[in-house]
């Protein structure tokens, strides 16, 4: 009766299915039907009821034999919890738990297609994960690094990336730094990159490894040295056009 917000006298009254949701009528009618004429003792089910005050609820039935007569035919005993909240609950769990999974996905596929270099090491500078990008500004697939050293796959940059990874776990700061390396597929030419290393924490707070964002500034540092040499020789020609007017 609390339940249903109705009182005894009004409960009694009714027929249970008056009770049952209009669109669950039909379907929880079958069930009904299906225990009555099958020989299983107990049957559990969801649907959905509407309240004396009109409110519809989520419970869950279940329907049992009892060895009780009513006028000469046998009683069903029915027993009724409203799991309203906890559908509820489990609902917005279940939208979390997709909205996350998506949201871990978009992530991913961030990670893996961003138009700059993206890893992971561990504090021994191995690398846990490389994305595409900075693959590609290696030379070597992305897989092909995983568990490798850095030292292992470029010996040259063996000192540098010491000295950031000392710095780092010294100062627990992010590290920044300029580099140069010549072009896996041409040698003679060199090309320049803009390198951000930051630490990686736990919950304890203690570091746990380092990421590294790599940017390559090759035509930014062409496109700079072409300034620079434009405005020496603006430089130098109005040198000359002075002395030109005061010899």
């Amino acid at each position: 009766c609390r339940i249903l917000c109705y009182s005894e006298d009004e409960l009694s009254n009714k027929i249970w299915l008056s009770l049952i949701h209009p669109d669950q009528k039909n379907n929880d009618s079958e069930i009904f039907d299906t225990f009555l004429e099958s020989k299983i003792d107990h049957l559990s089910f969801e649907t959905r009821l509407i309240r004396g005050d009109g409110i519809t609820i989520i419970g869950q039935i279940t329907l049992s034999r009892i060895d009780v007569l009513y006028h000469d035919k046998k009683c069903i005993c029915l027993q009724l919890n409203d799991i309203t909240s906890q559908t509820e609950s489990e609902k917005l769990l279940k939208r979390n738990e997709m909205l996350a999974q998506r949201n871990l996905e978009e992530l991913e596929w961030i990670y893996s297609n961003a138009p700059i270099g993206l890893c992971h090491f561990d504090l021994d500078l191995r690398y846990k994960r490389v994305n595409k990008f900075l693959a590609s500004i290696n030379g070597i697939p992305p897989n092909a690094h995983i568990g490798k050293k850095i030292f292992d796959l470029y010996p040259a940059l063996t000192e540098s990336a010491q000295l950031v990874k000392d710095t780092i776990l010294r100062s627990r700061k992010p590290f920044h730094q300029e580099f140069r390396r010549e072009n896996p597929s041409n040698s003679e030419q060199t090309r320049f990159f803009d390198e951000n290393w930051y630490p990686l924490f736990d919950e304890k707070n203690s570091i746990i490894g380092f990421g590294a964002v790599v940017e390559e500034i090759t035509e930014k540092k062409h496109v700079l040295a072409l300034k620079a040499a434009d405005r020496k020789k603006n430089e130098l020609l109005a040198t000359l056009a002075h002395e030109l007017r005061n010899p």
